[in-house]
């Protein structure tokens, strides 16, 4: 899956020569492209475009922390990726590693 999001950050920082820095905030994105890619026992390969009930809209909250320039990210959506009830109920998650120079 592919969005366009807007994120809303809250910055705070202590200290002056190593600075302690921790930002909580939100996403909302709208979703560009889903799919997903196969491939079968015998080679051939596939692309499956035709999810009807995809939820084109997300939102969830973000948060950072660490210190100097390396910070620990992670993200987590309240939205499901598919509307129906009936379908999978997947919520997703990110985490990893940012680099912040200001």
């Amino acid at each position: 899956a592919n969005y366009i999001e807007v994120p809303f950050e809250f910055r705070l920082r202590l200290g002056k020569k190593v600075p302690f820095k921790f930002s909580p905030g939100f996403k909302i994105g709208v979703m560009t492209n889903l799919y997903n890619k196969y491939k079968l026992d015998d080679g051939r390969r596939y692309k499956e475009f035709n999810f009807p009930d995809e939820n084109r809209i997300r939102y969830g909250v973000t948060a950072r922390i660490g210190v100097g320039i390396f910070m620990l990210y992670g993200s987590y959506f309240f939205s499901d990726l598919f509307k129906n009830s009936e379908s999978s109920r997947l919520q997703p998650f990110t985490l990893g590693i940012s680099l912040s120079l200001f």
